[in-house]
């Protein structure tokens, strides 16, 4: 009877040592994932800031952006670059640190809008040049025009510059059909003037290349 009595306590010590290992084992458990839950909410909020800083830096970029559009110059559009780079710099240390895979699909984003607005750099500069061009023609023609001391030459040559606006301030199909048909009445008058053959070929070379930028 003593040794059934011993039997037993032994078996029950053994079951309550058997139930602390494995409530020490559930707790560890639950320390150690408790620990990997507050590591990742701890990644994902850094990535969240990280987030929000490239995000603020890419409206930096983008006002910078606005700017040389509106007045275009190399000195703007290389501040659009820098900051763009060290926007990139930025996102690439953060990605690394981080190695949050949203981080990399910003990357690429931030690649292509480079080479966006490269590509649209590389025409404000075409149409700039262009614009200066038509816009020097312009102003020859209505010096030499108003010595002539020809009312009607005059008015389709304001005519003309109207239409050169239009093409300045919207550059459609309509507004360079207008302004190439003024032209041809302009041309066809200055064949009617009793004008030198040297101020005519003058006039008509200058014409063609006013009108070719334009195009």
């Amino acid at each position: 009877m003593n040794m059934s009595i011993r039997k037993r306590v032994q078996l029950m010590l053994l079951i309550s040592l058997a139930g602390m290992i494995l409530l020490l084992a559930f707790i560890g458990l639950f320390l150690w994932q408790n620990t990997q839950m507050e590591n990742e909410r701890e990644h994902v909020q850094q990535s969240l800031l990280s987030s929000n800083s490239i995000r603020s830096s890419f409206n930096e970029v983008r006002k910078l952006e606005q700017e040389y559009l509106r007045t275009p110059s190399a000195d703007s559009k290389q501040n659009v670059l820098t900051f763009l780079k060290n926007l990139q710099n930025e996102t690439s240390k953060i990605a690394k640190e981080t190695n949050h895979p949203a981080l990399e699909g910003i990357q690429k984003d931030l690649a292509a809008y480079q080479t966006s607005f490269n590509s649209a750099t590389g025409l404000i500069t075409q149409l700039t040049s262009l614009n200066k061009i038509m816009s020097e023609t312009s102003n020859e023609f209505a010096e030499t025009v108003k010595g002539m001391n020809d009312p009607a030459l005059l008015i389709t040559l304001l005519q003309m510059q109207t239409y050169e606006k239009d093409v300045h301030i919207k550059y459609d199909s309509t507004s360079v059909k207008n302004f190439k048909e003024s032209a041809q009445v302009f041309d066809r008058m200055l064949d009617e003037k009793n004008l030198p053959a040297e101020q005519l070929s003058d006039f008509k070379s200058k014409l063609l290349k006013y009108t070719t930028s334009a195009d």
